[in-house]
């Protein structure tokens, strides 16, 4: 506001002349709301905003409006600007010949309005002083005596940035924000204290040249959305919409819907509900409505319908049928109620739409669509729709309509009357009708974007703002999905390719030990066919394939160092082996192998990771984490894992925390398996306490540089594992999947 400001003035705008423009604008505000003349007390502060405050009274006046000022500070001290237009005012009550009576009709009495124009933009809370009394002033008229409040730009008390308001800050019912709405105007704080939203152009303000993060839409923009009908017009032009809605107990939702979308303009109407409840339903439905029993909601795939409505009072009887609906129809859809909360169940759906579609939830409705930490609408809606490609309402006082790639959108029409059941499934009507006449639901959200940018007279304002997280988020494609995956484990492949390069190591091509993994076959699909019995032959054969990686990095690093290796052995419950021919020559070697293994399957972990984040698909994110927590378990430094032999080349004594850390797992967690590895472990904490012999000195003889190398190595993989695990499970919660239990489960999708 203030660049606008200052490029106006720079342009030789004249300060008297805006605030002619912004007093007359708040005067129609009022005009609009209360068009028959009643009292309007004005409270003024000493700067500019109560300058803007004092002409809209002088315009009041002139149209039969008896007027009160109240000053907050001497006149004295008033701006000269705002001292230059109380007198006018004054002038004004001396000069008019209009009788300052008011008058109403029988059964009403005049409105008694207050013009709150004490602080402007620049001002911050806490409150102090006359003005701090003034607010309470006002407060205490409008709660008394049934006073309605209008702002002048912004209510005072309140941070324009922010939304932050002070305590003793005014509750205004209508903020009549002057030239572009601004940040703290829309924040979830601030609503109460803002009220009904209008925003007043000035024509010497122009808009900044910068794309908009956010913008609210007007009664006067959204009214170009509907242009007037062609006189040769005919029903087939305004689209067939299919209402699929309402259930056993709920038969008004599916009538609610039909309504809505007939008073939208829809050409015609078809509403599909469950055989029990057909007979009400048609004799209870818009003569204009064609109601028709679905025997089976699988069978309307083959309808011909230009936007669907679907969710409002279906239930979760036929859950199965809805989800296959909602991914399969081609045409756009609008979803609402039982249709989000099905779809809450297996959000991934969303990722596989056939078509566009236009999601309505309310605040619990989103909770269940996409839990996670508490944050802002604003935030909430931007980070929705760059998880899934869909449009999004957002229902509430403020409703926000988003899109992945657009600016947020937030509705000021509204009042609090439309607390009421049914609201949704009307609206939900009226956004297929509307739909469809704006050929397609996508194309409704850009078009209020559009009339946004095409004339800064529109009352569609950019928000003020810089780059904040309400920033709507650039369109990602699948390949921006595998490099966002990429980034944060791609540390794995760096260093397994600065390890092998390390040991001047050439990663020799699979199939030259082709023989050797044959040979595992059978224990391979004995373990496969084990498992799938528990989790399913998907999850049973890609857990199998990640022991085989890990066990592969053994077995390379090994046939590097020249020693003889059995092919690997798996056994359910009990994991995967290779079997060393010969013992290592010294610790730097066995280190050495026993990190191959964890390298290779943590990047095979990281390739499940990725192609998870690529197409979707929970279940590869689920073997990701799996794989990552295996090797991570590995490194465990204890007995006969791999951490035991890594730490070989560190210090012997790093096996003493790693029993107590097992002992703890195992006792936390009671597992044969886990407890069994205890017991093989015995050995080698006896013989940290006992006197070694020389060959077992010269055995555990590295060089600095090899400890070095090795440690850098096994702490650096335990922290990206910690973190590749972290990042999996936070992949998985927006996938809808949930430990212990709760919510989906990825290994029987």
């Amino acid at each position: 506001m203030r660049e606008a400001e200052n490029a106006a003035f720079a342009r030789g705008v004249k300060v008297e002349a805006l605030m002619y423009q912004a007093g007359a604008g708040v005067a129609r505000a009022v005009a609009i709301f209360f068009p028959n003349p009643g009292t309007c007390i004005v409270f003024s502060g000493k700067g500019h905003n109560g300058g803007d405050a004092l002409v809209a009274a002088e315009r009041l006046k002139r149209t039969g409006w008896k007027v009160e000022v109240r000053l907050a500070f001497a006149e004295d001290d008033c701006s000269e600007l705002t001292r230059k237009k109380l007198e006018a005012l004054r002038r004004a009550e001396r000069g008019s010949g209009l009788d300052s009576s008011t008058t109403g009709t029988l059964n009403s009495r005049p409105p008694l309005i207050v013009l709150d124009g004490l602080l402007g933009l620049g001002a911050k809370p806490p409150l102090r002083g006359p003005i701090r009394a003034a607010c309470r002033e006002i407060n205490q008229l409008r709660a008394e005596r049934g006073a309605y409040v209008f702002a002048v730009d912004i209510p005072t008390g309140l941070d324009g940035d922010s939304g932050k308001a002070d305590r003793n800050g005014v509750i205004a019912n209508f903020t009549v924000t002057i030239g572009f709405a601004k940040q703290g105007l829309v924040a979830d704080g601030a609503l109460d204290f803002v009220g009904r939203l209008e925003v007043v152009p000035l024509d010497d303000l122009r808009s900044p040249e910068k794309k908009a993060n956010e913008i609210v839409a007007c009664p006067p923009v959204l009214r170009r959305l509907l242009p007037r009908r062609k006189f040769s017009a005919y029903k087939n032009q305004f689209g067939r919409i299919g209402v699929v809605a309402g259930s056993k107990g709920f038969i008004g939702a599916a009538l609610m819907t039909s309504q809505g979308a007939l008073r939208a303009g829809a050409g015609l109407v078809e509403i599909f509900v469950p055989e029990e409840i057909y007979p009400i339903v048609a004799a209870a439905a818009p003569q204009e409505a064609m109601v028709k029993p679905a025997k089976s909601y699988r069978d309307l795939l083959k309808e011909k319908i230009d936007v669907w409505a679907l969710g409002p009072g279906l239930g979760k009887a036929r859950a199965a049928e809805i989800l296959e609906l909602i991914e399969m129809v081609k045409q756009p859809m609008v979803v609402d109620a039982d249709g989000l909360n099905i779809l809450a169940e297996n959000i991934r759906t969303l990722r596989r739409c056939k078509g566009k579609r236009l999601l309505t939830p309310h605040p619990g409705e989103m909770k269940r669509l996409f839990p996670g930490k508490k944050a802002t609408r604003a935030a909430t809606a931007t980070k929705f729709c760059n998880s899934f490609p869909v449009s999004l309402l957002f229902k509430g006082s403020r409703t926000i309509v988003a899109e992945r790639g657009r600016p947020l959108s937030y509705n000021t029409t509204g009042n609090p009357g439309m607390a009421s059941g049914g609201m949704g499934d009307v609206l939900t009507g009226v956004c297929a009708g509307v739909g469809r006449r704006e050929v397609g639901v996508s194309q409704k959200r850009p078009t209020i974007s559009r009339l946004a940018s095409q004339n800064d007279k529109l009352r569609a304002m950019n928000l003020q703002t810089e780059k904040t997280e309400f920033e709507a988020p650039k369109t990602e494609t699948a390949w921006s999905r595998v490099k966002k995956a990429l980034g944060p484990l791609t540390v794995v492949g760096v260093m397994i390719a600065k390890f092998f390069a390390k040991l001047k190591f050439v990663l020799l091509p699979l199939l030259k030990f082709l023989p050797i993994l044959l040979k595992s076959g059978g224990t391979m699909l004995l373990m496969v066919w084990v498992y799938m019995h528990l989790w399913g032959w998907q999850f049973a054969l890609g857990f199998v394939l990640l022991l085989l990686v890990h066990e592969t990095g053994h077995l390379l690093v090994a046939k590097k160092f020249g020693l003889k290796v059995g092919a690997p052995v798996f056994i359910p419950f009990m994991g995967a082996f290779i079997a060393l021919k010969e013992a290592p020559r010294n610790a730097w070697v066995e280190a050495c192998v026993g990190i191959g293994g964890p390298m290779l399957g943590s990047f095979g972990a990281l390739i499940c990771n990725v192609l998870g984040e690529a197409f979707g698909a929970p279940i590869f994110i689920a073997l990701a984490w799996f794989g990552y927590f295996l090797n991570l378990f590995n490194l465990t430094p204890v007995g006969m894992l791999d951490g035991g032999r890594i730490v070989t080349a560190l210090s012997r004594w790093l096996w003493l925390p790693g029993f107590a850390l097992l002992v703890w797992f195992g006792w936390k967690f009671p597992n044969f398996v886990v407890w069994l590895i205890v017991l093989l472990s015995l050995p080698r904490i006896y013989s940290l306490f006992r006197k070694r012999t020389e060959e077992e000195q010269r055995y555990f003889e590295v060089t600095p540089a090899q400890r070095w190398t090795m440690s850098i190595v096994y702490f650096g993989l335990i922290a990206v594992l910690l973190f590749g695990m972290h990042v999996a499970q936070q992949d998985l919660q927006q996938h809808g999947v949930r430990a212990h239990g709760h919510g989906r489960d990825a290994l029987v999708q």
